[in-house]
């Protein structure tokens, strides 16, 4: 499992830009679980239509619901812990080598599952796909919000 989520992070990294937003300040990151499925389940918390769009072309899933959110400003060299839902939560700290770059690590039940580095990039999100979950998956997704200049 641990193998298939690294080969699927790899691949959607190639998405972002290795540059962040010049110029802005990043103020606030969110962090959601979400529940990737193609029947039986109710979209009780509808995901946006854009990040939906993003869904369905990288996971081929019909329905998706948000199972829990957790938002955070990133303090100045203190590392954030993000728990939207107890299955998961997400170490996230800047790296000191670089202003605008976060080491992260994706952990459940104590088990380091992912890490990697995260560059955030306005309207870029960084998608996760996660372990199967009820005959669908997990998809972890962290989105970045930048003061307006």
């Amino acid at each position: 499992m641990k193998t298939g989520l690294l080969t699927c992070l790899i691949a959607l990294l190639l998405f972002t830009s290795a540059h962040a937003e010049e110029g802005k300040k990043l103020r606030e990151v969110k962090f959601s679980l979400i529940h990737a499925q193609s029947e039986r389940i109710e979209e009780t918390m509808p995901v946006a239509p854009k990040l939906r769009k993003s869904l369905e072309t990288l996971f081929g899933y019909d329905k998706y619901r948000i199972l829990g959110e957790a938002r955070s400003e990133l303090p100045q060299g203190k590392p954030v812990t993000f728990q939207p839902h107890p299955l998961f939560f997400i170490k996230l700290s800047r790296t000191p080598e670089k202003l605008n770059c976060y080491d992260f690590e994706l952990i459940q039940n104590d088990e380091s599952l992912v890490k990697g580095k995260y560059v955030p990039k306005k309207e870029v999100p960084l998608i996760i796909r996660g372990p199967f979950y009820d005959q669908g998956n997990l998809v972890l997704v962290i989105e970045s919000e930048f003061d307006a200049k």
